[in-house]
């Protein structure tokens, strides 16, 4: 996808337009009342964001076919929020933690990519 009919097209602009075609056929809200887990802080605030599909009958209501409907894609991460969920075990997995009891340079020793 492009952003100007003279302009070629690139990942960029193809990544955020799916993005706002995502959010146009989707739902997301914000949980703003799950429970802490001890040493997070701020950093878990971007893995508090869901989504979901609309159901058929909103999108009958939208005008909104089912082939032109796109996968829910995170709103902080512009990816799926399977990959989002994934690649925040896989950090949590190897210590880095938002409590200041380990440091970046211990937490890449722990990933083995």
């Amino acid at each position: 996808m492009r952003d100007k009919p003279t302009v070629r097209a690139d990942g960029y602009h193809t990544c955020y337009a799916l993005a706002g075609l995502s959010h146009a056929v989707n739902r997301y809200w914000y949980e703003e009342e799950q429970e802490e887990e001890e040493g997070t802080g701020r950093l878990m605030a971007a893995f508090r964001w869901r989504g979901e599909r609309a159901g058929d009958g909103e999108l009958r209501e939208w005008g909104v076919e089912e082939e032109d409907c796109v996968e829910c894609v995170h709103p902080v991460f512009v990816i799926p929020f399977a990959r989002v969920e994934e690649a925040r075990v896989m950090f949590a997995e190897a210590g880095f933690r938002d409590d200041g009891q380990q440091g970046i340079e211990e937490g890449v020793g722990k990933l083995a990519v």
